[in-house]
């Protein structure tokens, strides 16, 4: 990550998360790349539970993302993980 911005960007798209992280950036190459690292985390975190069939979980702090938030998902299968992990069935 020479440029964390850049990877927030890819990752979260144009938003609140790319401003933070712009922020954190010209308060230094520490902040910035640590809020990278903590995106690019949450995200792969995120994804990873979902592949195993896991709803992903709510909100988490710094990160306003759904796109990170739901580990890249759409919202039906979303609505399909959180039946699930209700004890429905659709």
């Amino acid at each position: 990550m020479v440029f964390p911005p850049f990877a927030v960007l890819l990752l979260t798209g144009c938003g609140g998360d790319l401003l933070l992280s712009f922020l954190f950036c010209l308060l230094g190459a520490l902040p910035s790349h640590l809020h990278g690292l903590y995106i690019s985390c949450v995200y792969f975190h995120q994804k990873n539970r979902v592949r195993r069939g896991v709803y992903p979980g709510g909100p988490k702090p710094l990160i306003s993302s759904r796109r990170v938030l739901n580990g890249g998902a759409s919202e039906k299968k979303l609505a399909q993980l959180w039946w699930k992990g209700r004890g429905g069935v659709r």
